[in-house]
């Protein structure tokens, strides 16, 4: 009978047991398909015919990675199943993707939902818990421990580099002889990082300089066959426990004996940390890393295990990149020359830190082989909870994926690296041109991102460039000594299977003279052979030419003026537009140009400054907190009240990103940062347009404003809006705003880079962005909730992330830098308008008719762009430029689209997007040009906050056209007569009729409207549009436009003078516009006194523009006599007297940064 209840017991325990694991699986599976349908997420495409257990990927891989064409093979899983896809190994699911979407997903965004898995137990055997091996607490101590040793005073110290370069070089033949670099930059790399690591080399170089043959016992043949069982044993997975490798167990055991012996001596630096004794200074020179560890910790275990992480890393990253790199430069000879052109500015010395980085094409080649051939080409993360990644999922790929606990995300580097539709047509070849304009997010990942990114990058790329730098200044050519293709050899790192073969020839000459005290921060470098003295560089456009022994100068014309080339070069078309900065660079270079060429002395400099600036924007800004004023709580709480209902009225169009719910106490402590954001905002903006006088609400006469701690003067106005802007800049200081980042906290920056922007200060609101921009990132801004919310909330993150993509695009603009938000992956809709779906109220649809026009406009320059990273040097400059410009006339369509759109939106009532139509030789008055459409100007009856809104849109479209077409302003290069391009001078004149266009728009609504008073964005358009005439009247003052455009840049300077001191982007404006008329004052009795041909025109049949041109019949506009022509004036022109007019134009623009084009103007 007890028999029989045991029996019982157990069937009912077992059925205990089933039943519990059966309601668990159902309770796993139930909360993933409700993630599932929260997320929208659809499954992965399969990747493998055996569902099971993928048996057949599991063989594929095998024999893929016997032959050396595992990366190979997983580029081609890609291009059949699509950049995201599932398999199975056995058990575990694995999803593998070559998304940069994902990528982010996994590495960034949500860092936390993934782990390393079992990396442990493979990498483990070698390194132990450290820094790569090891997850959560433990890695971040590891992290903080490791950190310290790669700052930049360790990295910046290139002394060990360049003894070691001297052994180095000592082992290369010079007799023509085969040599694989390979070898060499292991072992120059092993004993780099162990002079870092340890303080004494491991000396792999010296023994092939002896010719001492590395057996299997050798810390290197060790530590290589150590890599290549983790990797061997990583591909088996859960089969490695069936494999038993003694050799692998006895290379591990070398390696550590190695590294013991230093830890004793880092274990007795620590017991004697607190001596001062005069051999430490010494010892902590050579120790440093391992004295940063000890002083960290003392257990033995801990510092050997992160001394063998950070060896993998110094060792294997530098010399497989380096490996790779001369590979590829062995097989492009032409690469090379152009990389030791640019060394040879250097003049033979040992580059320094500082030179090093300024080595633009240099960094070309690294991130060029970086791409090409990433040093760790393909990586995992095991996910630890159920997630989601962005894209990959359903028939296209572009629906989420869900990620059950426990699957292995595997990502391939090689093969996002190699994607066309990121990298252009040419992914497949070494170009390391395409790093001239190319800046990549998530898609470029050589050292990985998010938190585990490679602290020792900048170690790794100084010491790669300090190697190829070296080599450059000593070989003169390298030939390639392998015909067959690159393979791969895959351990823990990605180096070539066979080497870098190849035969350097070495420079002779005579061996450079030595400064005997050479500069501070640079060594003297101790030469090992003669070289060659650097190869003839050409000369820049401002450098006068001179000839070489061998070379007759080219006669002068018999006239004094003239200094034109029979068949002087057209510039290259750019490879961005340009911007308000970089176009003024291209006219104070063209200034610069002359005044060189010209025989006067330069006078000197003027005072560029306004000296009647009421405000100054930057030193309010820069005035600490205890000097600004502070207002008694009872006006400040009554002030508030009144700010922000001018701002709900007034200025919620332009910054619909708040509600007044988000501005309550009760939205937490983070609301009050964002009401002093808000204040400081509408009270600047209050202030320029004069209504602080006008409002009742905000008159502050009756207001005692107290001056702060240190002020010596009476408070202003302008100083209390500054102190609303410190006082939420100052929440910047807190580290739970980067911890844990909310809307709010984005509110408030978009606030503060309104508020620079209309102080100015472009520069400190492109930063203030980028800070944005990484706040929308960490809350996946970009994309829609995952889980439900209100649509309030919803709404509200629409519109912050497209007013941080607008903010973000004006800046840039501004600046001619780069855009640092990327909508490659954004999945938030931009509607336009419609009759059948308008926008419910006018600030709502000012606000998406502004975005929306930002967003094409942004697709419009990326198109350009391509294009013209495509054409570049592939034609003669003048063949460039044309195709340029016709490439324009099709891509401007998407511009001219929006534009229909919004008219038939009918959004705002007599709206003008089209330009007006100009004629060179007709001369106009405010009222005669009215004749355009007196309507569409001047509309009386009209609410002031829609006439605001309405001549904003118009003055954005019309920016932005001008914008694009701006760069076929051709200033004169080195021999000052632009070669005529028929296609460049119709958009350099749309551009003029832009320009025109603007100035007229402005000057007739100031004439009778004030809504448009103060506002800083209208006056910075207008200054657009300034410049871009000063920069026509220029380029080609002979041409019949020059009259035009000068009545219209002395038309601005009321706009601006309006607005008087208080503004200071129009008071600016006004300083300069005055001072530009004057030089054109100049410039016009310069030519009548020296040039026959400004007296003596021709009639000029008009130019249209590309408003009015079909693209099609753009060939055929009649350009035929060389009346027509822009031509320049320069061939007429004593250059003796330009020297002062070019100086002061330069001097006076000297405050705009100067910004490196990429071309020759």
């Amino acid at each position: 009978m007890e028999r029989n209840n045991s029996h019982i017991s157990m069937i009912a325990l077992g059925a205990a047991l089933c039943f519990f694991y059966v309601i668990n699986i159902l309770r796993r599976k139930w909360i993933q398909s409700q993630i599932i349908r929260e997320t929208h997420c659809e499954p992965a495409a399969l990747g493998s015919k055996d569902r099971l257990f993928g048996i057949d990927v599991l063989l594929q891989n095998f024999h893929a990675a016997k032959n050396h064409r595992l990366l190979e093979l997983i580029q081609r899983r890609f291009q059949q199943y699509g950049n995201t896809f599932r398999v199975k190994r056995f058990a575990t699911p694995f999803i593998i993707t070559c998304e940069p979407a994902n990528l982010k997903a996994v590495l960034s965004v949500k860092f936390k939902d993934y782990g390393l898995g079992s990396r442990i137990e493979t990498f483990g055997p070698l390194l132990g818990h450290g820094i790569f091996t090891s997850d959560g607490e433990h890695w971040a101590q590891s992290r903080a421990m490791v950190r310290p040793n790669f700052v930049k005073d360790q990295i910046a110290d290139l002394e060990k580099l360049e003894e070691l370069m001297l052994v180095l070089l000592e082992l290369i033949p010079t007799d023509g002889s085969t040599v694989d670099l390979q070898d060499l930059f292991f072992c120059y790399t092993l004993d780099s990082a162990t002079e870092f690591l340890f303080g004494h080399s491991v000396q792999s170089l010296n023994q092939l300089r002896s010719g001492v043959v590395s057996g299997e016992d050798s810390f290197a043949s060790a530590f290589n066959y150590a890599q290549h069982a983790i990797a061997r044993n990583t591909r088996l997975g859960f089969l490695r426990r069936f494999v038993r490798d003694h050799k692998a167990m006895r290379s591990n055991r070398i390696c550590h004996n190695l590294v013991e012996q230093f830890i004793d001596k880092a274990l007795k630096y620590r017991e004697d940390y607190t001596k001062k004794t005069s051999g430490d200074e010494e010892r902590r020179s050579r120790y440093l890393f391992l004295q940063g560890l000890a002083e960290h910790t003392g257990d033995r275990d801990r510092i050997r295990d992160e001394l063998m992480n950070v060896l993998l890393a110094g060792r294997d990253t530098t010399a497989s990149l380096l490996s790779n790199l001369f590979f590829m430069l062995a097989r492009n000879p032409n690469i090379w020359k152009k990389l030791r052109e640019e060394v040879a500015t250097l003049n033979g010395c040992a580059p320094t830190y500082q030179q090093l980085r300024n080595l633009t094409y240099l960094k070309h080649c690294l991130n060029e082989s970086l791409r090409f051939h990433p040093v760790v080409p393909v990586n995992s993360r095991k996910a630890v909870s159920n997630t989601v990644l962005p894209v990959g999922g359903g028939p296209g790929g572009r629906s989420p994926v869900f990620v059950p606990k426990g699957t292995i995300v595997f990502y391939s580097v090689w093969a996002m690296h190699r994607r066309q539709e990121l990298y252009g047509p040419d992914a497949n070849e070494f170009r390391p041109e395409r790093w001239a304009d190319l800046r990549p997010g998530w898609e470029y990942l050589p050292f990985n991102g998010g938190p585990r990114i490679c602290i020792g990058q900048q170690y790794a790329l100084t010491e790669a460039g300090y190697v190829t730098v070296r080599l450059a200044q000593q070989f003169s050519t390298l030939e390639s000594r392998d015909s067959g293709p690159w393979e791969e050899a895959l351990t823990l790192t990605l180096c070539s299977r066979n080497g870098t073969k190849c035969r350097a020839n070495k420079i002779q000459c005579s061996k450079p003279t030595q400064h005997s005290k050479p500069p501070p921060g640079n060594r003297k470098l101790r030469p090992v052979a003669p070289r060659s003295p650097p190869p003839a560089q050409s000369a820049p456009p401002s450098t006068p030419y001179q000839a070489g022994p061998d070379q007759q100068l080219r006669p002068r014309s018999s006239s004094q003026g003239s200094l034109s080339a029979p068949h002087a070069a057209i510039a290259p078309p750019p490879q961005q537009l340009d911007s308000f900065a970089s176009f003024t660079s291209r006219m104070n270079r063209f200034c610069s140009m002359v005044s060189q060429m010209s025989a006067r002395p330069s006078p000197q400099p003027i005072d560029p400054g306004p000296s009647d600036v009421q405000y100054s924007s930057p030193e309010l800004l820069r005035t600490s907190e205890s000097d600004v004023p502070r207002l008694p709580l009872e006006n400040l709480q009554e002030l508030q009240t009144a700010l922000f209902d001018v701002f709900w009225t007034r200025y919620y169009f332009l910054m619909p990103i708040v509600s007044p719910e988000d501005l309550t106490t009760k939205s937490g402590r983070k609301s009050e940062p964002l009401r002093q954001a808000l204040m400081a905002y509408c009270l600047q903006s209050i202030h320029y347009a004069g209504l602080h006088d006008r409002l009742l609400s905000i008159q502050l006469g009756s207001i005692s404003l107290h001056a702060g701690e240190n002020s010596t003067q009476a408070p202003s106005l302008a100083s209390l809006y500054v102190a609303f802007f410190q006082r939420a800049l100052g929440t910047n200081g807190y580290y739970l705003m980067y911890a844990e980042p909310s809307l709010v906290d984005l509110q408030r920056h978009l606030f503060m880079a309104a508020f620079l922007q209309n102080s100015g200060e472009y520069q400190a609101a492109y930063n203030m962005i980028g800070v944005a921009m990484r706040l929308a990132q960490s809350l996946d801004l970009q994309h829609p909730l995952a889980t439900r919310a209100t649509t309030h909330e919803a709404e509200t993150r629409h519109h912050v992330w497209w007013t941080l993509v607008h903010l973000d695009f004006q800046c840039s603009r501004f600046l001619g830098k780069r855009m640092s938000v990327s909508l490659n992956d954004a999945t938030l809709n931009t509607p336009l308008p419609s009759p059948q779906h308008p926008w419910p109220t006018s600030e709502l649809g000012f606000h998406s008719a502004s975005v929306s026009l930002t967003v094409v406009a942004r697709k419009m320059v990326e198109d350009l762009e391509h294009h013209a990273r495509g054409v570049s040097g592939t034609t003669d400059r003048y063949t460039q430029v044309e195709r340029h410009a016709h490439h324009l006339s099709r891509e401007i369509k998407g511009l001219y689209r929006w534009r229909d759109q919004i008219l038939e939106a009918n959004l705002y009532a007599n709206i003008t997007l089209a330009c007006n139509v100009y004629r060179p030789d007709e001369a106009t008055t405010s009222m005669d040009r009215l004749k355009h459409g007196q309507n569409a100007t001047l509309s009386f009856h009209e609410a002031p906050a829609l006439t605001l809104q309405k001549t904003l849109l118009e003055l954005q479209y019309h920016d932005i056209v001008l914008w694009a077409h701006r760069p076929f302003i051709q200033f004169p290069s080195r021999g000052l007569v632009p070669q005529r391009s028929p296609q460049a001078d119709i958009h350099a004149t749309t551009a003029l009729q832009h320009a025109l266009t603007v100035t007229d728009l402005i000057h007739q609504r100031m004439l009778y409207h004030d809504a448009l008073y103060g506002c800083s964005e209208i006056y910075q358009y207008v200054w657009n549009a300034v410049l871009t005439l000063v920069g026509f009247m220029l380029a080609y003052p002979l041409c019949y436009w020059f009259p035009l455009a000068q009545q219209h840049v002395e038309r601005s300077l009321p706009i601006f003078e309006g607005a008087g001191t208080i503004n200071p982007i129009a008071s600016r404006a006004a300083h300069r516009t005055r001072y530009l008329l004057g030089r054109v004052s100049a410039l016009i009795e310069l030519l009548s006194s020296q040039s026959s041909a400004f007296g003596n025109r021709n009639d000029y049949q008009m130019v249209q523009t590309d408003d009015h041109i079909e693209t099609e019949n753009q060939q055929s506009v009649p350009f035929t006599s060389e009346e027509d022509a822009l031509w320049s004036f320069a061939d007429t022109v004593d250059p003796n007297t330009w020297s002062g007019y070019c100086h002061e134009i330069s001097d006076l623009l000297m405050d705009v940064p100067e910004i490196h084009m990429g071309s020759t103007y």
